[in-house]
């Protein structure tokens, strides 16, 4: 891929949107446009879609949730990102997030999104009206390395089985679909090496599965770090885990990294921060594809325990916080400045 850091696509998490009142949800898309993002993340929910074990004729899709979502997102040209996830209830075998029973009953899930809303998705053939923005990246599971989102264990062999499967299916229906690594995390706190769960697990993954090397189309990565410079260096060092594993052309997509709000002096450190990242990130030589902070918003009707939102919760209001502002200005700012030598460039 290219190195260059040229053409980065300007993201944003959107997982708690969903939870808005259509009027609101207008207003906060709307204003997420406005400030030259073009693609939200955001979960594609087993549990929505095949709320019940498929039966004598097969799986019963129930898309009327997404369709609205994705309808809502083209009226304000925005592109969704799909995070493939989470087991539904009939389709595992332990409790909270733990990973399907079956990688075929997974894959057929993801393909049933990629047929639905990818480049040839019966949904744009159904809705001509709308601006044609299909899903291109696929994100298969998400921080399957942490046993929050894989409650059964980290396991690199079964999570390279299970990618492999949803990208054979997906790619079936959609050939020009990129298949990414759901994010990958770090430990959250400084940066520090020997602490390199992200990194290791990439390599188990190549050792434990042969099959997979030349085989996935991207990396996704959750750099979250004590301060902005601890988040460099994560992306830094996972760029040069990937490099020396053969992997220097796969992409790193940046799906989730940031900072909760908090007074007058958080925010503004959050601000710098994020104005940094915006600067340096944007248009390094790191292979970095996609940039999408957490979060737009963490609405009150969520009743999340966290806000690293860059409005305020109660989504009747798109005003940037300072940190909304700062990343913003990063990116702007980076438009105009030479690539950033971050990574060094792999001998080919």
């Amino acid at each position: 891929m290219d190195r260059t850091g040229a053409h980065v696509i300007v993201a944003i998490n959107g997982f708690s949107a969903h939870a808005l009142p259509n009027l609101t949800l207008d207003q906060q898309l709307g204003a997420i446009r406005a400030h030259g993002t073009t693609v939200v993340r955001a979960d594609a929910p087993w549990a929505n879609v095949e709320p019940n074990p498929p039966g004598q004729d097969g799986p019963q899709w129930q898309f009327s949730f997404l369709d609205h979502w994705v309808t809502t997102l083209a009226s304000h040209q925005l592109r969704w990102e799909p995070l493939i996830d989470f087991s539904v209830w009939w389709a595992r075998t332990c409790p909270n997030f733990c990973p399907p029973a079956s990688d075929e009953t997974y894959a057929s899930f993801a393909q049933a999104i990629a047929q639905r809303y990818g480049s040839k998705g019966t949904f744009w053939s159904q809705h001509p009206e709308l601006t044609y923005l299909p899903a291109q990246i696929f994100e298969i599971w998400n921080e399957e390395n942490s046993v929050t989102f894989w409650s059964s264990g980290p396991d690199p062999k079964r999570y390279a089985n299970l990618y492999l499967a949803a990208r054979h299916a997906i790619r079936e229906v959609d050939p020009s679909a990129s298949v990414i690594v759901g994010g990958l995390t770090t430990n959250g706190g400084s940066y520090d090496v020997h602490r390199d769960s992200a990194g290791r697990f990439v390599k188990g993954m190549l050792a434990a599965v042969h099959a997979l090397r030349g085989r996935v189309d991207g990396f996704g990565f959750h750099p979250y770090g004590s301060g902005p410079q601890d988040v460099l260096n994560w992306v830094v060092h996972f760029r040069q885990v990937l490099d020396s594993l053969g992997e220097s052309s796969a992409p790193i997509d940046i799906t989730e990294f940031g900072w909760p709000a908090g007074d007058i002096a958080t925010e503004a450190l959050r601000a710098s921060s994020m104005r940094y990242l915006g600067l340096e990130l944007a248009h390094s030589n790191c292979g970095i594809r996609l940039l999408a902070p957490y979060d737009w918003i963490n609405p009150l009707v969520a009743d999340e325990p966290g806000d690293f939102g860059f409005v305020d919760r109660t989504g009747l209001d798109t005003t940037l916080r300072p940190a909304g502002l700062g990343w913003f200005q990063g990116l702007a700012q980076a438009a105009t400045r030479p690539k950033v030598l971050l990574c060094t460039t792999p001998n080919r």
